[in-house]
């Protein structure tokens, strides 16, 4: 006799875990019980944000290039200037917070 095989047929079961019952039918979610917008809509909707979403990602990267041009050319040129004060508040409050100001 195996000391390791279950004494019945039946399984063993993880430690742990429980046995769980039947789950009763939930209505589809896209079904219109409910009286909420058809899927049509809110499809409509999904695809409107997401191409608004598209556009301002657009429009800041464009923003981004630009920004980043000056950025090079003054540094290539020599003209870019550090604001001392306002570096030293930025690594302060990054640091401590608003503790630092009293």
């Amino acid at each position: 006799m195996d000391p390791t095989r279950p004494i019945s047929s039946k399984p063993i079961p993880e430690p742990g875990a429980r046995n769980v019952g039947r789950v009763p039918k939930v209505p589809h979610a896209t079904s219109q019980t409910g009286g909420g917008p058809a899927a049509a809509e809110v499809a409509a909707s999904v695809a409107g944000a997401h191409k608004a979403l598209e556009a301002g990602h657009a429009a800041a990267s464009k923003e981004d290039s630009v920004t980043l041009s000056e950025l090079r050319e003054a540094f290539e040129n020599g003209t870019y200037t550090v604001d001392a004060d306002a570096l030293a508040d930025r690594i302060l409050d990054d640091a401590l917070g608003d503790e630092w100001l009293g």
